[in-house]
C-alpha cells in the first residue's frame, strides 16, 4: 500500500501550521487589548498631571521641572509603594523595582521626573504581560505542532509507534536561543522594545512641553507611539508562532523518519518574492534550518515546510523503517486526534485526560 499523496500532506500540513498561526493572531488580539489598557492609563495620567500645572491650557518646561511640593510628594510616595506591590505581585523588572524603592527614598523630585517614572510604570507592566503571554504561547505552539504533526504523519502512514513526552527543558532551551541573524531571540526583542518605547515617549513629552503643545496633541503623539509599538509586537508574535511551529515540524519529521520535506507557500499578492521562488523546492531533512531552508524566511511568513515522499513510498517501507521493537500500531485514517492523542502519547500520571 502507497502512503497518501502530495496533495494529502500538503492540505493537511498547510491546516496544521495555520492553527498555530491563528493562535499568533489570537495572542495579538489580547495584546491589543493591553495596549488599549495601556494607552488609556498613559492619558489620564498625563491629563491629570498636565492640568493641574497648566496655566492658560499651557505648561512650560520650566513649570514642569519644578520641584513637588509636600502634598504632591506625599501623593507621588503612595503612587510609588503601590508600584512596588505590583511589581511584587507580578514580577516587574527588578532593576525597576530597585529604581521605584530609590525614588520612593527621595525628599526632592521634579514634577517631570514623577510623570516619567509613572509612564515607565505602565509600560514595564505591559512589558511583563507580553514576556509571560509569549513564553506561554511558544509553548502551546510548540508542544502542539508537534503532536498533531505526528498524528497526521502516523494516520497518513496508517501505522505509528508510541512517542517519547516532550521534555520541557527542550522548549526551554528553543526559547533562550536566538535564531535571527541579530543573534536575538523573542525575549530580547521584547526588551529592546520596552527600552526603545521608553526613550520614545520620554523625548516626544519633553518636545511637546518645549514647543508648548496642547494635552491632546501630547496624548494622541503618545498614543500614535503605542500603536507601533503594538503592531510590531503582533508581528513579533507570528513570526515566532511560526518559527516554534518549524522547529517542532522538524522535530515530528525526525522522529518518525522522514526523510525529505517540501516547501510549500501560500501564493497570492502578499507572498514574498523569496517564497515564491522557494515555492515546491524539495530539501533533505539533514538540510532542515528553520529560518534558513526551513519556515520561516521573514516576518509574518506563511510558507509551510510538508512531509515529501516518492510515488513508491509505502505502508510496509514504513514498518520497517520503524522497526518492530517499537511497538507498532495500525492508524485508521478516521482516527481523531484525541483519542490518538489519549491512547499513545504519554501522560505525567501515566493516563489520557
Amino acid at each position: 500500500m502507497t502512503v497518501k499523496n502530495e496533495e494529502y500532506w500538503r492540505q493537511r500540513f498547510t491546516e496544521l501550521v495555520g492553527r498555530q498561526l491563528d493562535k499568533g493572531d489570537d495572542y495579538y488580539d489580547q495584546l491589543a487589548s493591553e495596549y488599549l489598557r495601556t494607552i488609556k492609563s498613559l492619558d489620564t495620567d498625563i491629563r491629570y498631571w498636565y492640568n493641574r500645572l497648566a496655566e492658560n491650557n499651557n505648561v512650560t518646561i520650566a513649570e514642569a521641572r519644578r520641584l513637588l511640593n509636600k502634598g504632591e510628594l506625599k501623593e507621588f510616595k503612595w503612587s510609588v509603594e503601590e508600584y512596588i506591590k505590583r511589581g511584587r505581585l507580578y514580577g516587574i523588572d527588578k532593576s525597576w523595582a530597585k529604581e521605584l524603592e530609590n525614588a520612593s527614598a527621595r525628599v526632592h523630585i521634579s514634577r517631570y521626573e514623577s510623570l516619567k517614572i509613572q509612564m515607565r510604570q505602565h509600560l514595564e507592566e505591559l512589558t511583563t504581560k507580553r514576556l509571560d503571554g509569549m513564553g506561554s504561547l511558544m509553548d502551546d505552539v510548540y508542544e502542539d505542532t508537534f503532536y498533531r504533526s505526528a498524528f497526521e504523519l502516523q494516520k497518513g502512514f496508517g501505522v505509528g509507534t508510541r512517542l517519547d513526552r516532550i521534555d520541557p527543558r527542550e522548549i526551554e532551551k528553543i526559547l533562550d536561543t536566538p535564531w535571527t541573524a541579530d543573534g536575538r531571540n523573542f525575549s530580547s526583542r521584547i526588551w529592546t522594545d520596552k527600552k526603545k518605547l521608553i526613550r520614545t515617549l520620554n523625548t516626544e513629552l519633553k518636545q511637546g512641553l518645549m514647543r508648548g503643545d496642547s494635552i491632546d496633541k501630547i496624548t494622541s503623539i503618545i498614543a500614535d507611539k503605542m500603536n507601533v509599538s503594538k503592531r510590531r509586537a503582533g508581528t513579533l508574535a507570528r513570526t515566532e508562532a511560526a518559527y516554534f511551529s518549524s522547529r517542532a515540524q522538524q522535530k515530528a519529521f525526525n522522529d518518525l523518519d522522514v526523510e525529505q520535506f517540501q516547501l510549500d507557500a501560500t501564493l497570492d499578492t502578499k507572498t514574498s518574492k523569496k517564497c515564491q521562488g522557494l515555492d515546491q523546492k524539495v530539501c533533505n531533512m539533514r538540510d532542515y534550518e528553520a529560518g534558513v531552508t526551513a519556515p520561516p524566511f521573514h516576518g509574518n511568513c506563511r510558507t509551510v515546510a510538508v512531509p515529501y515522499f516518492d510515488d513508491e513510498f509505502t505502508q510496509d517501507e514504513v514498518r520497517a523503517a520503524r522497526g518492530q521493537d517499537r511497538g507498532i500500531y495500525n492508524v485508521p485514517g478516521d482516527m481523531k486526534y484525541k483519542n490518538w492523542y489519549n491512547k499513545y502519547v504519554p501522560h505525567p500520571t501515566g493516563k489520557g485526560d
